[in-house]
């Protein structure tokens, strides 16, 4: 099943984001991983392999070479999830969604509280934070559109002529800053220094080609908490980060 569903996104995305993300020189500048082959009684897929290199290594670089690099490849990616929302953008709705992921924030802060002394005793100030902003955005437009789901750097692939991003596992409609947020997360565990920090984040904003304050806050937290509630920063220095974050 969930085979099958990433087969669909896989293809669709492909066939747009090849046909339209060409650049004068005839260079693709955002894509996906071309599909091979799709075993499904075996539930297996088989992609081309991604193009450069993995923005996980890059990051890790920055620690010690610095940063002018990473500003370019990080305009890149906010450009790719900037294409991505425009091939997936819908005029729908989106507040049933806004409160889905409410539900499930207020669900990963009891997890997290129930195993973390910090948490719990912000437990409450978290839950009315997260609240009021839901107010916030429910008064807004909220279009929806295609989330990755898993925007991480070890799934995103900078090469010379493209950008790609791979494993569309967790693929569903979202809200626009999701996904950005969930790479300024990682960004905040990746990156030490808080002025190459700024830096990194300004280009990935540039490169998406907005900002929404209340969505980056409201998402920073979920994601937060998503990744403290579920295992996904397990190292004393990741968990310390993400406490500051909430």
């Amino acid at each position: 099943m969930r085979a099958r569903a990433e087969f669909e996104v896989l293809s669709m995305l492909h066939d747009t984001m090849v046909t339209e993300q060409i650049d004068s020189t005839g260079r693709i500048l955002c894509t996906v991983p071309r599909l091979l082959m799709f075993d499904e009684p075996n539930h297996a897929l088989v992609t081309a392999r991604a193009d450069g290199r993995a923005l996980e290594g890059i990051l890790r670089e920055a620690r010690t070479s610095g940063i002018p690099r990473i500003m370019t490849a990080l305009r890149r990616v906010g450009a790719w999830l900037s294409v991505l929302q425009s091939h997936t953008h819908s005029d729908d709705d989106g507040r049933h969604v806004l409160t889905a992921l409410i539900v499930l924030a207020l669900r990963d802060l009891e997890l997290a509280a129930a195993g973390d002394p910090f948490v719990r005793r912000r437990r409450e100030a978290i839950a009315e934070r997260l609240r009021t902003l839901e107010t916030r955005l429910a008064e807004k437009p909220l279009p929806l559109v295609g989330q990755h789901g898993d925007y991480a750097p070890d799934n995103i692939f900078i090469g010379e002529r493209r950008v790609e991003v791979i494993d569309f596992g967790n693929y569903r409609e979202g809200l626009p800053f999701e996904d950005v947020a969930q790479l300024l997360v990682y960004l905040e565990l990746y990156i030490p220094n808080r002025r190459q920090l700024a830096k990194l984040r300004r280009a990935l904003l540039d490169g998406y080609g907005a900002a929404d304050d209340d969505q980056l806050q409201l998402f920073t937290l979920t994601k937060s908490l998503q990744m403290l509630a579920r295992g996904g920063a397990t190292g004393r220095r990741e968990r310390a980060i993400l406490r500051n974050l909430l």
